[in-house]
């Protein structure tokens, strides 16, 4: 009897240690960045952390896409010309595809998987929906460009940072409220009063911004009121990814919101 109660207990405190172990071999979500002054957030993960984390993963699919862009067979199309299956080329960006979003799965990291999917829309588009064969040059073209795009998102975080600090400005008075959400999310708003910087993931945002209290100018929408909706995605509002230096400057005595040079306190 005592034998096997001994046994048991060591079988117990074996499988405590396993979990002890396994816990620990799981990477702690990194804390949150205080945010500047007159910006308003929700307590979140550091996105430049988490992608860090993401990065190997982001990585493997850039390179499993070249290789499998490499592999893939050449045939004739209907005039005679060089061409891909689209079957083919359509299982190719699915991998891709699959394999970023599964690497973006952070909340945090929303915008940057909403930017993803936009970079998969075009090249999809580009390779077109007919179901037959498509031309060599053409679909090089739209691989090209998604292979650019999947070795810069590789990048982030080693050769740029995952994040960036938006100027936002308002006109013809400062003081405006500005909220930010991501495409896909709309619980997920971080809200500021102009003229201060915002810490925004890289990606697409909707936004609202509200003229100075006493103001004669007319609220600002893009993407609000549909965001998380194919439209908003389709048509993105901001995308921070490829022009992450400008600055947002809302001029409520037009009602437009615009990318441009900015200064903010």
């Amino acid at each position: 009897m005592v034998r096997r109660i001994g046994a048991t207990s060591l079988a117990f405190l074996a499988a405590f240690s396993l979990v002890n172990l396994a816990s620990a071999a799981r990477p702690p979500r990194p804390a949150a960045k205080k945010p500047a002054s007159g910006v308003k957030v929700s307590s979140e993960a550091d996105p430049n952390a988490l992608i860090a984390v993401a990065t190997p993963a982001l990585a493997q699919a850039a390179a499993e896409f070249k290789t499998q862009t490499k592999a893939l067979v050449v045939a004739e199309s209907g005039n005679g010309a060089p061409a891909y299956a689209a079957q083919d080329l359509g299982k190719v960006v699915a991998s891709a595809e699959a394999a970023v979003q599964k690497a973006l799965s952070e909340p945090e990291l929303a915008p940057l998987r909403d930017r993803s999917a936009l970079a998969f829309r075009r090249a999809r588009a580009a390779l077109g929906s007919g179901g037959g064969p498509v031309a060599k040059d053409t679909a090089d073209s739209a691989l090209s460009a998604l292979g650019q795009f999947l070795d810069r998102l590789a990048t982030l975080g080693s050769k740029e940072p995952a994040t960036v600090d938006l100027c936002v400005v308002s006109k013809p008075d400062p003081g405006s409220r500005a909220s930010f959400r991501p495409v896909s999310d709309p619980a997920a708003v971080k809200v500021l009063t102009t003229d201060f910087p915002i810490t925004l993931v890289r990606g697409l945002y909707s936004y609202s911004a509200a003229p100075p209290e006493g103001s004669k100018g007319k609220p600002i929408q893009c993407g609000w009121e549909n965001a998380g909706g194919a439209g908003a995605a389709a048509a993105p509002c901001l995308d921070l990814f490829d022009d992450p230096k400008a600055g947002l400057v809302c001029d409520f005595a037009h009602g437009t919101c615009q990318r441009g040079a900015a200064s903010c306190s």
